[in-house]
């Protein structure tokens, strides 16, 4: 009797934890989510306020912006000291999250790990350990990737337009 209190026990323990896990992995995808949403730059300028807001595109001697006030704003280049980019710090952190997973990953699919002479203790670190790396993967790989698309973005609607000039003829055809 004593055994089937303890399974029954187990299994709702087991069942507990799978719900706060799909809870947490629900509430960091949102955040993950939301974090790529942030799209504004910050541009600070030499004569005059800095400006946050959105770089929609440029040419050689301005940068177009749409402003977080949603005014439109035309800034020289040459009053431009820096520009800080979306997307770095959740470039950051998805990296880590992503590197974490694959790292848990690594651990429990190692070279001689399906010895059955560790016992069954060592295959549940080696389910956790998956378990875990999948969870940091599923997490971390939007947040990079949606941070990775908001910094390339912005970086290339910023970036100089450069003219490479047309190559002289040297003979005729």
């Amino acid at each position: 009797m004593a055994k089937v209190a303890k399974n029954s026990c187990a299994k709702v323990v087991g069942m507990l934890a799978v719900r706060r896990i799909r809870q947490a992995v629900a509430l960091v995808l949102l955040v993950a989510v939301l974090e790529g949403c942030s799209s504004s730059a910050t541009i600070e300028r030499r004569n005059g306020p800095t400006i946050e807001g959105r770089i929609d595109y440029s040419d050689a001697n301005q940068l177009y912006v749409t402003g977080d006030d949603d005014a439109r704003y035309s800034v020289e280049r040459s009053d431009v000291t820096n520009i800080h980019h979306p997307g770095k710090v959740g470039t950051v952190i998805g990296a880590i999250a992503s590197g974490v997973g694959v790292g848990f990953l690594l651990l429990a699919y190692t070279p001689g790990s399906s010895d059955p002479g560790h016992g069954p203790d060592y295959s549940n670190l080696r389910a956790l350990s998956a378990a875990i790396g999948v969870s940091y993967l599923i997490t971390g790989l939007p947040i990079l990737i949606a941070n990775l698309a908001v910094h390339a973005r912005s970086t290339s609607a910023a970036a100089t337009p450069s003219l490479q000039p047309l190559p002289a003829r040297l003979s005729p055809p």
